[in-house]
């Protein structure tokens, strides 16, 4: 029985530990604002090593309770959660009774008695916006647009969010605080939002208005899609899109967008983070890091982005934010540090050096009207791309093709069930749309439109060990050479170097087998993939024997009928940073090669000599 108890403890022991599992409540998942309030948790979450769980109650109260109580009842280890519609104290009665520890983010109480720690022990701590703040601070940003554009009488129209989120009562007590004292100002139409906030309902309410006050100049709105939904009311009564100077708050991506084209635009933002600050506070409470000495309420700042200030955010906000060291913010590594959720911290922190993605107006619809793009992909051709055993696209490529996919917001799919030669045919025919990684030829230069290199390698010679030094491609004149066919070095040698006898081959794994085996005198490609297709495969008789004047290139290529993508994926490219480059160059080239002179058969021609002496 001991020997048994013995064994167990050993077995337990070996297990991996559990991760952290998190809760995250959300009363709707599909709008743009909560998309970036749930990635960018997802980034935290996984630098932490948490497994998050989002839970969308589709903007239904009572079903938010009801996955709170799921979630406690199912051993969740804590939960991010935000009093909405005013059912905060509910699932705080809910985590007391379970014992799991609450943060409380997005959307606080009302009163001010309230706090955590008190009458519910098991809320540990909070994370909110200013929201009374925020509408106060676009309430300043669009009079102060007001008085540089020379405007003496303010007409002001208010478009509120749904007033039965404390949020929406917030912000709008903010604005009309900032502008008691404000006698050139006048409140001309306000509307109360529906439920969803929605664009639509704010197109309308706007167009009702603005026929009926068509004085109206500034329009103060409590979010983006607010925003967003008066925009489209002025496209609809077909009015000048500087007409009118328009605010919201958010930072949408189409909001944004629209600021970098246009002066008469602001939005109020930064709050998307609290949730990825939220999973920071409960995972280092739940380490046993407490914070309560620092603090059990926590406030995050917002921001306004104007046409002069885009650039300076713009990189923070279309990152996939996988160079920020979430570890580095919370307590795990430094006890006594103080936290630092701001923005202009990670900002100065890790996005110094950063670029900012600006697409143009018509860069930016196209991509609306293609929002799944087919790529043209090799499926084996490490380290490059290729399609591993679960049959998920891979390598070099593959990882700058998801950032890329994660900036632009499109969908890029790479087809996983065509060879080389077949991909080729499919993309001369439109039925694919980008090569992820080519090098540029005449030839193909006929089908496809080119960006600018962003990788590239030498092209070398491999041999079986048996054969001593290549100095130069002339020595294998006359000489089989493997060359996989369709790949660059196969147009490059056969045009170049035609006493070369070229034996073509489906993919590097048949060419290098052909070097092991001896049936041809060497394979021309590029060291990368020779590099990662001999550790796999396990070669142990084969070597770099010399090099050539080429090297591998490669750029992403787009169908020449679309010269207008070639643009876009090309500004994508310039937006990466140097860190995303070097962790993908990093995870895929581990191996390094020496180039250049045989030096053991320089040894044995000096040993000769010497005999010879």
């Amino acid at each position: 029985m001991k020997l048994i108890s013995a064994l167990l403890f050993l077995t337990l022991l070996s297990l991996p530990a559990m991760a952290t599992e998190i809760a995250l409540f959300v009363p709707r998942s599909e709008t743009p604002a909560w998309q970036a309030q749930i990635k960018f948790a997802q980034a935290a979450a996984d630098d932490l090593g948490v497994m998050l769980k989002v839970y969308n109650a589709h903007n239904q109260s009572q079903r938010m309770l009801q996955q709170v109580n799921d979630a406690c009842e199912q051993g969740v280890d804590g939960i991010l959660f935000m009093n909405y519609e005013q059912i905060g104290e509910q699932i705080l009665s809910i985590t007391e009774r379970h014992d799991i520890p609450a943060v409380l983010y997005n959307t606080g109480f009302a009163t001010s008695e309230l706090l955590p720690r008190t009458k519910y022990k098991s809320w540990v701590g909070s994370i909110t916006p200013d929201d009374q703040k925020a509408g106060a601070l676009l309430a300043e940003q669009l009079l102060q647009k007001a008085e540089r554009e020379g405007i003496d009488q303010i007409n002001l129209m208010v478009i509120n969010g749904s007033l039965n989120e404390l949020s929406a009562r917030q912000r709008n007590a903010g604005l009309y605080q900032f502008i008691k004292h404000s006698p050139d100002v006048k409140v001309v139409a306000e509307y109360d939002g529906d439920k969803d906030w929605s664009r639509s309902g704010a197109k309308r309410a706007f167009m009702a208005s603005f026929q009926a006050h068509p004085e109206i100049n500034l329009v103060w709105a409590a979010s983006d899609s607010l925003a967003l939904g008066v925009r489209d009311g002025l496209d609809e009564l077909s009015l000048p899109a500087d007409q009118l100077i328009i605010g919201g708050i958010d930072w949408l991506p189409e909001a944004l967008q629209i600021i970098g084209q246009q002066q008469t635009q602001i939005s109020v933002g930064g709050h998307f983070t609290e949730a990825a600050w939220g999973v920071i506070l409960l995972e280092d409470y739940l380490e046993g890091y407490d914070f309560a000495a620092e603090s059990t309420q926590f406030n995050s700042r917002m921001y306004a982005i104007t046409h002069q200030n885009l650039n300076t955010f713009k990189s923070f906000i279309d990152d996939n934010w996988q160079r920020i060291d979430f570890n580095e913010l919370s307590k795990k590594r430094d006890s006594e540090k103080l936290y630092n959720f701001s923005i202009k911290h990670l900002l100065d922190t890790y996005y110094q050096n950063s670029k900012a993605l600006n697409l143009t107006a018509e860069e930016a619809l196209w991509l609306k009207q293609h929002n799944a793009i087919r790529l043209a992909i090799d499926i084996d051709w490490p380290p490059f791309e290729f399609i591993d055993e679960s049959m998920v696209y891979q390598g070099i490529a593959a990882d700058y093709i998801r950032l890329i996919s994660e900036r632009l917001g499109v969908e890029l799919i790479p087809g996983t069930d065509m060879s080389w030669s077949e991909v080729v045919e499919a993309s001369k025919r439109r039925e694919l749309d980008i090569f992820p990684a080519l090098s540029l030829t005449p030839e193909r230069q006929e089908y496809l439109e080119f960006t600018r290199p962003y990788i590239s390698f030498p092209m070398m010679i491999i041999t079986n060990q048996k054969i001593p030094y290549v100095g130069d491609l002339e020595a294998l004149n006359d000489h089989e050479v493997a060359i996989v066919k369709g790949y660059a070095s196969h147009e490059v040698i056969t045009a170049n170097h035609p006493q070369i006898k070229v034996v073509e081959t489906e993919n590097i794994t048949d060419a290098l087998q052909a070097v092991s085996s001896g049936r041809v005198s060497a394979y021309i490609g590029n060291i990368a993939t020779v590099n990662y297709v001999m550790m796999r495969e396990g070669y142990t008789n084969l070597k770099v024997a010399g090099i050539t004047p080429y090297r591998f290139d490669l750029s992403m290529a787009v169908r020449s009928d679309w010269p207008i993508l070639r643009d876009i994926l090309q500004k994508a490219l310039d937006s990466l940073t140097e860190e995303e480059k070097k962790a993908i160059y990093s995870r895929w080239v581990t191996l390094r090669y020496e180039h250049g002179f045989d030096y053991s058969l320089l040894w044995k021609v000096i040993l000769a000599a010497l005999v010879i002496v």
